[in-house]
């Protein structure tokens, strides 16, 4: 599969070098992959198939166009100290089918009052 909008971005610090490999039209990173300084520079040389660490994710994603909105929902009132969790319980149960909720509540925006009664919002994504 040939990717239309491939970006790669190449970190090197304290003798480790990180690797990352993006599809941009999914706005999906699929591949970290992490080197020492000395296993970058065999690289480099033309040296094959050197050795490195690899992770590899959402492939199901790539050449999928992202989309995302904004949620909002009803909630109960919570103590403070169990909103987070059950909020994002309640998110992914009132989803749309094919969405995916980002389920971390702890920006000032997550939670508001209207009407006398409580929301949650949330930013929820697919990939069609």
């Amino acid at each position: 599969m040939k990717l239309d909008d491939a970006r790669i971005t190449i970190l090197a610090n304290d003798g480790e070098v990180k690797i990352e490999l993006k599809d941009a039209k999914s706005s999906v990173t699929f591949a970290r992959v992490s080197m020492t300084a000395e296993q970058f520079v065999r690289a480099l040389s033309r040296t094959s198939y050197c050795d490195c660490d690899c992770e590899v994710f959402g492939l199901e994603k790539i050449g999928k166009q992202h989309e995302n909105k904004t949620l909002e929902f009803e909630i109960p009132k919570f103590e403070y100290n169990e909103r987070q969790k059950k909020t994002a319980e309640i998110a992914k149960m009132v989803c749309p089918e094919g969405w995916l909720p980002d389920t971390y509540f702890g920006s000032k925006d997550s939670f508001f009052e209207k009407d006398g009664k409580f929301y949650a919002r949330c930013t929820i994504r697919r990939w069609i």
